[in-house]
């Protein structure tokens, strides 16, 4: 159970949510049965960015590309 008592709680909650959502991303991409430049262009993302999240050569890749990337691969992986 974690307790969140403190502004600086819901700070390490929110980062734990991310980082969640960065390694299901980065499993969901290095699953996925479609190539990378198929996958960035989805996605619409950069592939260069995209092999480097893949590789975790991003420290803060930002969350906004991660929840794209996330999405795009979410609702792949339910097609098949």
């Amino acid at each position: 159970m974690i307790v969140l008592d403190t502004p600086h709680d819901w700070g390490k909650l929110r980062k734990m949510k991310q980082m969640n959502l960065l390694l299901e991303t980065r499993r969901l991409a290095i699953a996925s049965t479609l190539t990378r430049d198929q996958i960035a262009r989805g996605a619409n993302v950069d592939r260069d960015w995209l092999n480097k999240v893949c590789q975790g050569r991003i420290a803060s890749p930002g969350v906004v590309l991660v929840q794209r990337l996330h999405d795009f691969l979410a609702a792949e992986s339910n097609r098949t």
